[in-house]
């Protein structure tokens, strides 16, 4: 559940399932689950513990395979009467990456092969169509709604799986003709950006120069009950954008805006060195016409109280522009009782 831990939860099975040896409740399935997969009472995160488990598998050795292998059956008993869509997303998220087993090459065969503990375990391992192989599988088709770009995208994109994510991509919009030869799909990923730097406020914003950034997390935070209007969970929702930026570089296409420099650098995870450097970022992301302050090389050369920045004007905590009813987002732990000085500037 990743709210309990395994020991809580199985107190909570009736006494009488775990007194029969031979019965196959939910308890007794769950115990043995919990000791196929190696997870600790005190453990409360199962399906990450499952996860890990699998996609190790590659190196594990012959016995812990078949403890893994039995542990996968106990889940098929367990997992009887799941959707079956529940059961095969969680099969995909379990498939050994390529990293995982040492073969960049890898495409669904080969990871249907190293994976191939899925026969005997979820579920019966069927004859793959061959349309739905990386090889020879077509486009991938994704239906965009104009007026909820994100909204529509955004469910499509988190069910694919790694080898569609890899497949040409094919765009419809809703309640329009026309067939995509490769307009559309640039079309989209260009008004992709466009849309939630304009339309998605508690995600997205534009700098000053109108470049792409996520908003801080107390906006996101801000959302009714933690999630965008089309129901998914905020987290998801930049999962989903990072999908299709993914995407837009995989078809050499170009977004509607830049993402901004301070966000890539943090992707990348290229940190700034110095004051200097940070300021040049700054400079870069303002608007024309309409500097930053904080970017002028006179904040670090002149004493604060000539250029009207004495006297506590400063704290090392940040309001969320436009939102003065969020709180402050400290910069320094306690950044808002914390003044900004000559010495500490």
């Amino acid at each position: 559940s990743g709210h309990s831990p395994m020991a809580d939860l199985l107190d909570k099975f009736p006494a009488e399932e775990e007194a029969s040896s031979d019965s196959e409740g939910v308890g007794v399935l769950f115990r043995q689950a919990l000791q196929a997969f190696s997870i600790d009472p005190k453990e409360r995160g199962f399906w990450e513990v499952v996860r890990v488990r699998l996609r190790l598998l590659p190196q594990c050795s012959p016995a812990e395979r078949g403890q893994i292998r039995s542990g996968l059956r106990v889940l098929q008993t367990l997992f009887d009467s799941h959707d079956p869509r529940e059961r095969l997303a969680l099969a995909l998220d379990c498939l050994p990456s390529s990293a995982d087993t040492g073969n960049a090459d890898m495409d669904e065969d080969d990871e249907d092969e190293a994976g191939g503990f899925f026969g005997s375990g979820l579920f019966p391992r069927r004859p793959r169509p061959p349309a739905r192989r990386v090889r020879q599988g077509g486009p991938v088709e994704l239906e965009v709604d104009r007026s909820c770009i994100l909204g529509s995208v955004a469910p499509q994109v988190l069910s694919m799986s790694r080898a569609q994510l890899l497949r040409p991509v094919r765009v419809s919009y809703t309640g329009e003709r026309g067939q995509d030869a490769g307009g559309l799909t640039r079309d989209f990923f260009s008004s992709f950006a466009t849309a939630i730097g304009d339309c998605e406020p508690l995600l997205w914003e534009p700098t000053g120069r109108g470049s792409l950034q996520p908003v801080p997390a107390s906006v996101a935070a801000a959302a009714p009950r933690g999630r965008h209007p089309c129901g998914l969970k905020m987290p998801d929702m930049y999962r989903a954008c990072g999908r299709v930026f993914g995407l837009a570089v995989l078809h050499g296409c170009k977004l509607g805006r830049r993402l901004s420099r301070p966000f890539v650098r943090l992707l990348i995870g290229d940190e700034l060195e110095d004051v200097e450097s940070l300021q040049n970022e700054l400079r870069h992301e303002a608007a024309e016409g309409a500097p930053d302050f904080r970017a002028s090389p006179e904040l670090l050369r002149r004493p604060l109280e000539e250029l009207g920045l004495g006297g506590g004007a400063l704290s090392f905590a940040w309001q969320v522009r436009g939102r003065p009813e969020l709180p402050e987002v400290p910069l320094l732990e306690g950044g808002s009782r914390i003044p900004v000085n000559d010495e500490n500037k």
